[in-house]
């Protein structure tokens, strides 16, 4: 069961991507909640085509960083979870993620990113 943590505490490149999108004027928030004792911090997305909204998994702080960045596209009641750019790559790539994840089609993204169900 979810439950919201208190103080998330994202790992720095996550913290520098969510201020990149309210830079861009995209109304992303941090949420952080707790499941099984694991903490799980994501930066959530609203907008796009209609009813689509974009989760993007960060690390905690201090916590290795996977070596690609996954987002779950929520449009209606389907949740898809998609892997993108690498944890290395500009931190622009992991913005155009997020962006195409908010407005592209399901037959595009698959062109650009792997469907992980």
């Amino acid at each position: 069961m979810l439950r919201p943590s208190p103080d998330p505490e994202p790992d720095p490149r996550s913290t520098t991507l969510l201020a990149r999108l309210r830079a861009r004027g995209v109304p992303a928030r941090l949420a952080a909640s707790e499941c099984c004792g694991e903490r799980d911090i994501r930066i959530c997305v609203p907008g796009g085509r209609p009813g689509t909204s974009v989760e993007l998994l960060c690390c905690t702080a201090g916590d290795p960083q996977p070596p690609q960045w996954h987002a779950v596209r929520l449009t209606g009641d389907e949740r898809t979870v998609w892997r993108g750019p690498t944890c290395d790559d500009e931190l622009t790539d992991v913005l155009d993620f997020v962006e195409d994840l908010l407005v592209l089609d399901e037959v595009a993204l698959k062109q650009r990113y792997l469907a992980m169900g």
